[in-house]
């Protein structure tokens, strides 16, 4: 693990304000769809950010978030970023594939 910079969660706090965020591999759709979404379930995620992730992950972990987007793929490829709050979320294409990113309202 590479830490950057500092801790904001007091910053956060003083603010009135927390955002947990998870991100996770599932490993090409290995990963089971029930048990990781009891997981980020558990965790209080309020974003998702995951990869590798297949159709049955997707729908699975889709009917937890009210907003968001996973595109799934057997291929390695599949990406989504899902949240509890409404936000945009944007498509970035790469030479080598694609990146998401989430403006939060």
């Amino acid at each position: 693990m590479c830490p950057i910079g500092g801790n904001h969660a007091e910053e956060l706090a003083d603010l009135g304000q927390s955002l947990r965020i998870v991100s996770a591999n599932l490993m090409n759709g290995g990963a089971d769809p029930d048990a990781f979404a009891d997981l980020v379930e558990g965790l209080g995620a309020d974003v998702l950010a995951v990869q590798e992730v297949d159709c049955a992950q997707a729908e699975r972990l889709s009917a937890q978030f009210d907003h968001g987007v996973v595109e799934p793929g057997g291929d390695f490829t599949g990406m989504g970023l899902l949240c509890r709050r409404p936000g945009s979320i944007e498509r970035v294409e790469l030479s080598w594939g694609f990146a998401q990113t989430l403006q939060l309202d």
